[in-house]
């Protein structure tokens, strides 16, 4: 009992630890990586996928077989001894053990063993495309969440300033120096912002409730985010020009590498099957031998067991060709499918290679863009805060209406959004790009 209450205290204590540190985006990528269901089913299918190899492998050993029988006859039976009717009972062993091996079947064991390869390379790099897809979806809802975390901050910010006016304005009415709808008009800004900031409060929710169930984190345990720093590095000008790009991604992507994987599995696909027209060769050997109570010596005894399996031993050597004549045509109708899939993984390729130079050329347009949209959010948030810390100074002497000071209250709100949000798709382009030219988004 008391190593149970000390196991249940270190664990609550360690819950209570990780609850209050804030997690990095790298550090939710990993947490997915190690608990997701979508990348151990791949993997699962990973591990089937050597055995496959094993099994083309295993195609060149020879096969052996043994068999061991028994049989006791009683009544009118045929001696095997004399192979005349007898009546008397006896019993009979007979043990036999044989092997053969293919030594050629038109190179298609060899074939296939290539095509389960480039199949088990594929699988392998199935786990990698997965892993990149769920980092990406942890990525991206990691972003989505800071992105309505500071939303929220700054509607709640909105909603302390409007606060913070009003009961500047009713000191002021009741000074006497402003109107009461001054007062009204400051009461209803501050519902609005109180209701924008609520809203706001519920996408953050539902944003980390997705996050949670991105990683296969426990719903009910607290999640904190820790904010991403963008570097200078992002906002400097990168000198890669498509064709570098491509050329990473050809080299890197798993995706990608598996177009490659893909079109070279149909081709040795397509040479294993066209090697099944073809004649095979083949070598057996077998050994066999008997034992029957109805042996018998000139003295009428019984020949002891280790004398019969001697005296009756036989062995045989086979060499065998089979030359496939006529099987319905359904050796044609496989090499004809076998060459359209070659013929469409080859049309895949190209068509995917395309496809994915346009997306990265796409992806370079858009970090370009995106680099020059935050450094103007980030000029345009300064010139706001200036703005709006003058209207607060102008609202404090009375000589800014509260239509003119609110109007600049949301527009440094807007910067202040259009910033944030400008500064994490550029941190989002940035790893895309990385993406491409190293394979890896940690």
């Amino acid at each position: 009992m008391r190593l149970l209450l000390t196991h249940i205290l270190l664990f609550g204590i360690h819950g209570l630890v990780l609850s209050q540190e804030s997690w990095t985006w790298e550090q939710c990528i990993e947490f997915a990586l190690a608990n997701n269901y979508d990348i151990r089913i791949i993997d699962i299918n990973r591990q089937q996928q050597q055995y496959n190899v094993k099994d083309a492998r295993n195609s060149f050993l020879p096969r052996v077989s043994g068999s061991v029988s028994l049989s006791e006859s009683a009544g009118n039976s045929i001696d095997p001894s004399t192979n005349i009717i007898t009546n008397s009972d006896f019993y009979k062993n007979s043990y036999s053990i044989g092997g053969s091996i293919t030594l050629f079947q038109g190179f298609s064991r060899n074939n296939r063993l290539k095509f389960e390869k480039y199949n088990l390379q594929y699988s392998e790099k199935e786990v990698e495309a997965q892993q990149n897809a769920v980092a990406f979806n942890v990525l991206e809802m990691y972003i989505n969440v800071l992105f309505y975390k500071g939303m929220k901050d700054i509607a709640n910010e909105q909603a302390q300033i409007s606060k913070q006016a009003l009961m500047r304005n009713i000191k002021m009415y009741e000074l006497g120096r402003i109107p009461e709808s001054e007062v009204i008009e400051l009461e209803a800004q501050l519902a609005n912002d109180s209701l924008n900031a609520i809203q706001v409060e519920n996408m953050y929710l539902l944003n980390l409730l997705e996050l949670k169930n991105t990683m296969n984190y426990p719903i009910f345990d607290t999640l904190k985010l820790e904010r991403i720093n963008i570097s200078e590095m992002l906002i400097t000008d990168l000198n890669y020009s498509v064709e570098d790009i491509m050329q990473s991604a050809k080299s890197n992507l798993p995706q990608i590498q598996n177009l490659d994987y893909t079109l070279k599995a149909a081709q040795y696909k397509l040479a294993e099957i066209k090697g099944y027209a073809l004649p095979s060769l083949s070598l057996g050997s077998s050994w066999g031998s008997t034992y029957s109570s109805t042996t018998r010596d000139d003295n009428n005894n019984i020949i002891s067991f280790l004398n019969q399996i001697r005296g009756k031993a036989g062995t045989s050597i086979s060499l065998s060709l089979s030359i496939p004549l006529f099987s319905r045509l359904s050796n044609y109708s496989l090499i004809k499918k076998a060459s359209l899939s070659y013929e469409l993984a080859q049309v895949q390729y190209e068509k995917e290679l395309i496809e994915n130079e346009y997306i990265i050329y796409n992806n370079i347009l858009e970090l370009d863009a995106a680099k020059k949209v935050y450094q103007a959010s980030n000029k345009n948030q300064e010139k706001q805060e200036l703005a709006f810390i003058t209207a607060n100074k102008k609202l404090d002497k009375g000589i800014i209406d509260l239509i003119d000071y609110n109007t600049v209250k949301n527009i440094y709100a807007g910067a202040k959004t259009e910033f944030l949000r400008s500064e994490l798709e550029l941190f989002l382009k940035a790893k895309t790009i990385q993406f491409y030219l190293t394979g890896k988004i940690l």
